[in-house]
């Protein structure tokens, strides 16, 4: 059974996995499809890890397709989400600190149907996903999918600039000081031009 751990940056006892996690709403764009794990009982979008050779949208595209059987496109990136305070502890003792790209996909073919890692799925309405039992690191992503705005989160970097650093960006997202020559960044662009990096680097 996957866990999560939560912990003042308990992420470095674990490795970096980039994941996707995809939103497919129904007709109506009112209901969201959910399928429940079969090593945890929970409720969860359909997501999984990026291979290598594939891209973000790619291993989005191919995970939906493992576990529901849809055939789909991608429409839009709901957000980038991250945060050195959790750890996710697998079965087999596997441990991780997600970076997970949350895409909204559309339905272009395929039926829907359980596979070896679902045991139940659906459409829900946000009221209704409130009383499931869902993943915990789902909830914001469903959130976010309602808003209709692309979101991005880095707890590292918008906690520095909370706390009183001046951030600034050069290409490659790290950030530097002012005397190193950068432009410095307000909090809210700072997310954005971090989310396009790894967008770049992932496509």
């Amino acid at each position: 059974m996957a866990k999560i751990i939560t912990g003042h940056r308990v992420g470095q006892n674990g490795k970096i996995r980039v994941g996707c996690s995809a939103v497919i709403f129904d007709q109506q764009h009112k209901k969201i499809l959910l399928t429940r794990r079969q090593d945890n009982n929970q409720w969860c979008l359909p997501s999984g890890g990026m291979e290598p050779g594939e891209s973000a949208s790619e291993a989005c595209i191919r995970e939906v397709e493992e576990e529901t059987g849809l055939q789909v496109k991608i429409k839009r990136l709901i957000g980038v989400y991250t945060t050195p305070h959790e750890l996710i502890v697998y079965q087999d003792g596997n441990k991780i600190q997600l970076v997970a790209l949350c895409f909204e996909a559309e339905i272009v073919g395929g039926e829907l149907q359980l596979s070896c890692e679902t045991t139940e799925y659906g459409y829900f309405s946000y009221q209704e996903i409130q009383e499931l039992d869902l993943l915990l690191n789902h909830a914001q992503r469903i959130k976010d999918a309602y808003n209709e705005k692309m979101t991005t989160y880095s707890a590292f970097a918008l906690k520095s600039l909370t706390e009183g650093a001046t951030a600034c960006a050069r290409p490659g997202g790290r950030s530097y000081k002012r005397n190193r020559g950068y432009k410095p960044l307000l909090q809210e662009h700072f997310a954005t031009i971090e989310c396009f990096w790894v967008m770049y680097t992932l496509s």
